[in-house]
């Protein structure tokens, strides 16, 4: 993503400074997350945990996308989309997964 001048400074950490924790405790909220909604919604195998799962992520995904478009200069409906695209696409091997982790028995 390009930014505009001196933009990139202020809201990215350098990469020194990421904080990898953060990330994966980002990463186990939203299995959990996604899993107790699973739960819910009666998902118990990997099929409908992979359409359940990109479901959920292309809308949340969009959800955040379109209000930092409607927020800061920094953001686009493409890099929405593409965001979109990506989380789909992630969150239906995560649903898979998850979908057949409450399906074995």
């Amino acid at each position: 993503m390009t930014y505009p001048e001196g933009v990139k400074e202020i809201i990215l950490l350098p990469e020194a400074e990421f904080k990898i924790a953060y990330m994966i405790l980002s990463c186990l909220v939203w299995s959990i997350l996604m899993t107790y909604l699973f739960e819910k919604m009666g998902v118990h195998n990997w099929i409908q945990g992979a359409i359940q799962g990109a479901i959920l992520g292309v809308l949340v995904t969009l959800s955040v996308g379109f209000g930092v478009v409607s927020q800061f200069t920094h953001g686009s409906i493409h890099n929405t989309m593409l965001d979109a695209l990506g989380s789909g696409i992630s969150s239906a091997v995560a649903g898979g997964l998850i979908g057949w982790w409450l399906g074995r028995k």
